[in-house]
């Protein structure tokens, strides 16, 4: 009785502390499932030398996550697991609960790893008496020497469907007398409450990843200020406390740009225009108007528009004022008839700073997880803050390409 007491309190605690953090008035955070598979045990035995045995589990889990990469995870499974040797022949049986509490991280969109402790609350065990025995009459005796085991935990979970993961979870032995076990089976979502955050973060991620293909494919036109007597002061940060005068006329600028493009940025191909032509980028009338290194419009470069192109500049960071839809809900009208009613969701930000920036053809502001921007770091734009800012952002495309 004493057993059955700690085991309902190691289920309903860890539930009761997720369920109280649901409660809060956060979406998208918490997430329950059905998990079932395999467990592929070896059970300790200082006389018997035993092969690994394979037999069912099936539990549930609840997450919390506390973050777009990082999560807390707590599951109950039933597990049996079994082993057995043929020289001499012997096969033991044993039930368990087994309660995990991992620490989850994704380190790539669809593949997470997990670690934590778990513990494995015994049941019974049992021997077989003899080796021919049929599927429906067993021949059984209870035996002793299992019992309650507290061990490491190590796996990974990979994303195949919307609601469906495959799991893999090594119990790492902290004593020589416990046994090895290896996890194999699917988690499956039985409901999410907040399942918007999930498609939206889905939409995103499908659609960066579009968008650094096409990128990669395709060209990036830097827009650059025009030169003009009255812009020839100098140029400085917005929105920094301690700015300083640097001693650069845009044209200076503009050289210095184009010159650590060409040496530091080799993602996909560069080109650049000043901004007073932005009507014809919009208008997609791409002739005669890209620019040399000396900042002269030259005719015989040539950007070929059906490939595609992104366009970036240094400024400001805009903040990601969009709406996204969420669901269908109906509506009784005047006429007591049910009308369809569409229901979008924004996730604002409050970024404003100057960074070097991506956008698309239509000159908005891609949005992450794309890596569009870089911060520009220094509070005065020198030679070598280009240089940076530019390296910074073309390796931040490259891993995000390998990553996608």
């Amino acid at each position: 009785m004493k057993k059955l007491i700690n085991i309902l309190i190691f289920i309903i605690i860890p539930f009761m502390v997720l369920s109280q953090t649901a409660v809060e008035p956060k979406p998208k955070k918490m997430f329950f499932g059905l998990n079932l598979g395999v467990n592929m045990c070896k059970l300790h035995s200082d006389t018997i030398d035993f092969n690994f045995g394979y037999r069912p589990y099936l539990g549930i889990n609840g997450r919390y996550n506390i973050n777009e990469k990082l999560s807390l995870k707590s599951t109950i499974l039933y597990s049996l697991k079994t082993s057995a040797s043929t020289d001499p022949y012997a096969k033991f049986n044993t039930e368990y609960i087994d309660i995990n509490f991992t620490t989850q991280y994704a380190f790539f969109d669809d593949i997470i790893f997990q670690g934590g402790i778990v513990y494995s609350s015994f049941l019974s065990s049992t021997k077989h008496l003899n080796e021919n025995v049929s599927l429906f009459k067993v021949d059984r005796e209870s035996i002793s020497g299992y019992k309650s085991e507290f061990n490491l935990l190590a796996g990974l979970e990979i994303r195949l469907y919307d609601n469906i993961t495959f799991e893999l979870n090594y119990a790492i032995p902290l004593k020589s007398t416990n046994n090895t076990n290896i996890q194999l089976g699917i988690n499956i979502l039985l409901f999410n409450r907040y399942n918007e955050k999930h498609n939206y973060d889905k939409v995103k991620r499908n659609e960066s990843v579009d968008q650094i293909v096409k990128l990669k494919e395709s060209v990036l036109l830097v827009r650059l200020k025009p030169y003009s007597p009255k812009n020839a002061p100098l140029i400085k940060i917005g929105g920094e406390k301690k700015t300083e005068k640097a001693e650069l006329n845009q044209n200076e600028v503009n050289k210095q740009i184009v010159k650590a493009f060409k040496e530091n940025f080799d993602f996909c191909e560069v080109r650049f225009f000043y901004a007073n032509k932005s009507i014809n980028i919009y208008e997609n009338r791409l002739e005669n108007m890209f620019l040399n290194d000396n900042l002269k419009i030259d005719k015989s470069i040539i950007v070929d528009a059906d490939k595609g192109f992104f366009i970036a500049e240094f400024d400001n960071i805009k903040e990601d004022t969009m709406s996204y839809f969420s669901h269908h809900t109906y509506k009784q009208n005047d006429t007591n008839e049910l009308e369809v009613v569409d229901n979008y969701y924004s996730v604002p930000s409050k970024a404003n700073y100057y960074a070097l920036k991506i956008m698309d053809r239509n000159f908005v502001q891609l949005k992450s997880p794309f890596p569009y921007n870089v911060k520009v770091n220094k509070p005065i734009v020198l030679k070598s803050t280009y240089n940076q800012t530019i390296t910074r952002m073309n390796n931040k495309l490259k891993a995000y390409f390998i990553l996608k």
